[in-house]
């Protein structure tokens, strides 16, 4: 007899295979459904964190360019234009035109940022999903320029209730809009710097807000899509929403070409490819 044959015999259930293999089968079927139930709710879980933080940034987005379109798209063109109509009454001036004192018109009302929900945002793809790469790169400088576009808001208002309160003539009032050199040789250049910084930050916060809602669909969808052949899911797909009407507000992506040089091209799954190549030449014809 051999050695396995002995080590069954000895330690076998007395009463036959069939009620041990029965047991067997029995716990590691229970095992399995628990598994099984255990990984599909994680999954739904998380796919439910992924649609919630979707429609978040999103919703950052659409408030940042609602404050853009009405706030902050005048500001740059307003100091320009006070800059080109300062500079042509200065060459009329010097070409012996007789013309009145320079007059001008600048739009100093307070600015504010609305509340946006990144904090919530944040807790969401931290605590409940598994997101990495561009879309955990685009979160992060998305809740810092946040921050930033807030801090710079405030000292603007805080420059223009200074500008309410001095004692300054137009002169003074025009070098500090423009950071001219003033009669003393000082160049103060806080207030155009300022612009110019909250523009910049405004279109940050569009740009990261966007990328992470499309980096968030497409992870959501590509994981809905693995599951799907296991696990019967009924949860809709994400759709990315359609920006058409926010034509000429959103910043173009070249301007970003050196922060999405930093994550390897993502190539389309080849089904993807397969169908998109059709729409191409349906369209076509």
């Amino acid at each position: 007899m051999s050695i396995l044959s002995e080590f069954i015999h000895s330690y076998a259930p007395q009463n036959g295979w069939g009620t041990f293999f029965t047991a067997a089968f029995g716990a590691f079927a229970g095992a399995f459904a628990a598994s099984r139930a255990h990984n599909k709710r994680t999954i739904v879980a998380e796919l439910h964190a992924l649609n919630a933080a979707h429609q978040l940034s999103i919703a950052i987005a659409n408030i940042i360019l609602a404050l853009k379109r009405q706030n902050i798209a005048p500001l740059e063109p307003g100091i320009e234009r006070l800059r080109l109509e300062y500079e042509s009454h200065k060459t009329m001036v010097r070409a012996g035109s007789p013309l009145a004192p320079f007059r001008f018109e600048l739009d100093m009302h307070s600015l504010f940022l609305p509340a946006t929900p990144h904090v919530a945002l944040e807790k969401i793809i931290f605590e409940k999903t598994l997101v990495r790469g561009r879309a955990l790169a685009a979160l992060v400088s998305l809740v810092g320029t946040i921050d930033s576009l807030g801090m710079s808001i405030e000292i603007r208002n805080e420059m223009v209730e200074e500008r309410r309160t001095a004692q300054w003539n137009d002169q003074e009032r025009l070098e500090f809009f423009l950071g001219l050199r003033s009669a003393a040789g000082i160049i103060d250049q806080r207030f155009p710097t300022n612009i110019e910084a909250i523009t910049r930050y405004t279109d940050d916060c569009i740009f990261f807000a966007k990328t992470l809602a499309t980096d968030l669909a497409e992870y959501a969808n590509t994981l809905r899509w693995k599951a799907s052949w296991f696990y019967y899911l009924r949860i809709p797909k994400i759709d990315e929403p359609n920006w058409s009407w926010a034509e000429g507000l959103i910043p173009n992506e070249e301007s970003y070409s050196n922060w999405l040089r930093g994550f390897p091209s993502r190539r389309a799954p080849r089904w993807k490819q397969f169908f998109a190549s059709l729409k191409r030449k349906a369209e076509a014809t």
